[in-house]
């Protein structure tokens, strides 16, 4: 299937230039003008619990950076520390004092452009399909709502889980790293609109498959039509699998290095860990979990369709000429080849390549 069909491959270049390209610069732009470089915090923090009760923290903070008085300026501070070296940057240190954030702000920088650029071919894709295949306007609007309903619940429901304290609250509470803690909630919300369109395509592709593309094979022409469409499907959904991995595998390292970013700031006393580890984990499993519910029922109905495809072919190839055995054995083996041990395998990975990579040891994010 031609993704740029009614739109010149180069004005489809173009659109998607101009869409990372904004989502690297709304990225940027609300990131630098959000900072929180001078933090001050109490020593202390009560915390009033679920049940009414409370807790009582002794606060450390890390990282001091302390705004001087307005009556102090630069030259006269310098004069008093005559042995000191003069060093006037006009520039922040908040990243040489907390390397991990500038981790995370990159991060979420790259996820939201690549979120972005992606954004345009699949919204193409899926007006493709719908036209080719005239899918129902009840059917593909039940698809849109319920991939609405899918995105949601994996990826916003552990933001509503009782008993963790979100980065997000963290960074609004104590006011460090964000001048506004729902910034990084805002990100969530757009990276998961932005990849709406691929989980979209992933449920058109299986409805397609499955109710749209019938196995009627007559002669050699219809078979390699219905092949071709079959494997431009199957090459769609695994580009649109791919993407998406991607996607939530940089949100995975985005949590793990905001976590990381929030304790290089401060720590807490009674060993309570503000922001654990196990966390990264669970939004690994989270994010995993998304790729299975939109991947793997998919790849199941690709699976018996093959299969079927494949019992066309054979039956054909024993009533067709040598030179049409030919055609078939090559159909045949595409089709074979697209659903492999190997490439099993590595869909496989890709599923579960969230929780794998929440795995990655901490240092490595420093």
């Amino acid at each position: 299937m031609d993704t740029a069909s009614g739109l010149g491959h180069r004005y489809l270049f173009l659109l998607i230039v101009l869409c990372t390209t904004i989502g690297f610069l709304v990225s940027f732009l609300v990131l630098n003008t959000n900072y929180i470089q001078y933090t001050k915090i109490e020593n202390k923090a009560v915390t009033k619990l679920a049940d009414s009760s409370y807790i009582t923290f002794n606060i450390t903070q890390k990282i001091k950076l302390s705004e001087s008085d307005s009556s102090h300026t630069f030259a006269t501070i310098a004069q008093q520390n005559e042995k000191a070296i003069r060093v006037n940057t006009n520039k922040n240190l908040l990243f040489n004092c907390n390397p991990s954030f500038l981790v995370w702000t990159l991060l979420i920088i790259c996820t939201v452009t690549i979120a972005s650029g992606a954004f345009p071919i699949y919204i193409i894709n899926i007006i493709n399909i719908k036209k080719i295949y005239d899918i129902p306007v009840i059917n593909f609007y039940l698809f849109i709502i319920f991939s609405v309903t899918c995105i949601f619940i994996i990826t916003m429901l552990p933001s509503f889980l009782h008993g963790y304290y979100t980065p997000a609250n963290i960074i609004k509470d104590f006011n460090i790293l964000l001048t506004h803690g729902e910034i990084v909630q805002i990100f969530s919300i757009l990276i998961s609109m932005l990849s709406l369109p691929l989980i979209i395509t992933m449920f058109l592709v299986g409805y397609v498959v499955s109710n749209k593309l019938f196995v009627n094979i007559i002669d050699t022409a219809d078979a390699i039509k219905i092949v071709s469409n079959f494997n431009d499907l199957k090459s769609m959904v695994d580009t649109a699998l791919h993407v998406l991995a991607s996607i939530v595998v940089l949100a995975g390292f985005c949590s793990a290095s905001l976590a990381k970013s929030i304790k290089a700031v401060m720590s807490f006393s009674n060993g309570f860990d503000i922001a654990p580890r196990e966390a990264s984990y669970a939004y690994g499993l989270f994010y995993a979990l998304l790729l299975a519910i939109c991947y793997v029922p998919v790849y199941y109905i690709i699976n018996i369709k093959s299969i079927h495809l494949q019992k066309q072919i054979t039956n054909f190839k024993f009533i067709s000429s040598s030179e049409q055995n030919l055609i078939f054995q090559k159909l045949e083996g595409d089709l074979v080849s697209r659903v492999s041990v190997l490439e099993n395998f590595k869909t496989a990975l890709t599923i579960l390549s969230p929780l794998l990579t929440s795995l990655i040891p901490e240092d490595i994010l420093r």
